[in-house]
């Protein structure tokens, strides 16, 4: 694991993929936002003899939880390539007194 952070890192793959799924989560969300407003902006054009039609809130699940996994995996991609500290290698007492 620690060679495909590498490699993550220092190639940006690591960057171009947490704003890939950032950009996908944001236009879930942009969707999210605009499919009750068209609805109830739209619903005059749907009238019918039975009376006005609720809102299908069902549909709005299925995007929702994509929303919530590409914000997830962008952000534990996030902290564990950047925010996470990498483990260093600190020199010992020996290793002090040498160099002293």
């Amino acid at each position: 694991m620690k060679r495909i952070r590498e490699i993550l890192l220092n190639e940006y793959i690591g960057a171009i993929a947490i704003g890939f799924l950032l950009a996908q989560a944001a236009g879930v969300a942009i969707t999210l936002i605009m499919r009750p407003i068209g609805f109830y902006l739209d619903r005059e054009s749907r009238r019918s003899i039975f009376g006005t039609q609720s809102f299908p809130w069902g549909t709005m699940v299925g995007p929702a939880i994509n929303l919530v996994l590409y914000a997830a995996i962008a952000f534990g991609l996030l902290y564990w390539l950047y925010l996470k500290q990498a483990p260093q290698n600190l020199p010992s007492k020996e290793a002090e007194e040498r160099s002293e």
